[in-house]
């Protein structure tokens, strides 16, 4: 039983890589809607240094290119420490063929606060990118001290997809304090099969503030029709009123 799984599973395989880029598409089912990296033309080198041990780093990166005149980077920040982090930010250095850096870009995570042991999602756009783009890096910078603002998460309560001019994400969250949450951040990550990030989304609740103990709605649309991905996280955050 065990070989003849094996034997269909290494077909399916074989039949998708034979199958063109637009038929590996209509090919994939919602049950089995999952992103291939084999199947990823080759793109800019991720030269950043390797972590060193117990500091917070960026866990996986992926290379987007959304239209011919804009890049994205996307992917997430893991914080291994025993401590909180907030506002985690992040800055990309892009180099050519020759090492000399062409463009630089900043940004910070999707979630402002990130626990021991989190993550927090990220997007870096860079547009118009130089022809000779062959390599980048990023480094993270963060600020352990506390903050006057109290984050917490929002308890998600649902996940749900549908089409929407392209996959739309959306379900419903509930504050789980006795004070309002605000200012509530929704952030979705979704991944491949081994774990790597594959695209990243962001928005808020519906209402932006949850009363005390309250339940709200969120929507947050990717305007993909082609987005794979074996599986995804909703992450919630907002700050308590005083």
């Amino acid at each position: 039983m065990l070989h003849r799984t094996l034997f269909t599973c290494c077909a399916l395989l074989m039949l998708a890589l034979a199958l063109p880029a637009h038929a590996q598409s209509d090919a994939c089912t919602k049950a089995h809607c999952i992103y291939l990296p084999i199947l990823q033309r080759a793109e800019i080198v991720n030269r950043s240094p390797a972590p060193r041990p117990g500091e917070v780093h960026v866990r996986s990166v992926r290379v987007r290119r959304p239209t011919a005149k804009s890049l994205n980077l996307v992917g997430e920040v893991l914080n291994p420490t025993a401590s909180p982090v907030f506002f985690v930010e992040l800055t990309a250095r892009f180099f050519n063929a020759s090492g000399q850096q062409i463009a630089e870009e900043d940004t910070t995570v999707d979630l402002p606060r990130i626990g021991p042991g989190g993550r927090s999602p990220f997007l870096i756009y860079l547009n118009n990118p130089p022809a000779s783009l062959a390599s980048y890096t990023i480094t993270v910078s963060d600020s352990r001290s506390s903050t006057s603002l109290d984050y917490r998460d929002a308890d998600v309560l649902s996940v749900a997809t549908r089409d929407n001019f392209g996959l739309e994400v959306y379900g419903e969250l509930r504050n789980p304090y006795f004070r309002e949450l605000r200012g509530v951040t929704v952030a979705v990550t979704f991944y491949d099969l081994a774990g790597n990030v594959v695209a990243v989304e962001n928005g808020f609740s519906k209402p932006l503030n949850i009363w005390p103990r309250a339940r709200a709605n969120y929507t947050i649309p990717t305007f993909e029709r082609d987005l794979l991905f074996a599986r995804m996280q909703v992450q919630a955050q907002g700050y308590l009123a005083p």
